[in-house]
């Protein structure tokens, strides 16, 4: 299992109270039920949110890219997080 630090940031600081709400249910509700997700947890700023991934991969490389890509999906699903992106840690 492999840890996976990330960052999302949002195009326009500070966040409202609702973008804050909706990127921790977006985030925990869509990536959690994904394969190979053990454990996720973020924590929201003025600037959007920090986090991290428990993941099963066969190596670090491989947990991290496709952390990544499970937060950049799941920011473009949710209308109101469409223009955040994530950025890795």
């Amino acid at each position: 299992m492999y840890l996976v630090r990330f960052r999302i940031v949002a195009p326009r600081p500070p966040i409202a109270a609702s973008e804050a709400f909706a990127l921790r249910v977006a985030l925990e509700g869509a990536v959690l039920t994904r394969h190979g997700v053990e454990h996720v947890r973020v924590h929201t700023s003025r600037s959007g949110g920090v986090g991290v991934l428990f993941l099963r991969a066969p190596d670090p490389a491989e947990a991290h890219a496709y952390g990544l890509a499970l937060c950049a999906e799941m920011l473009a699903g949710v209308p109101q997080l469409c223009d955040w992106h994530v950025v890795g840690l």
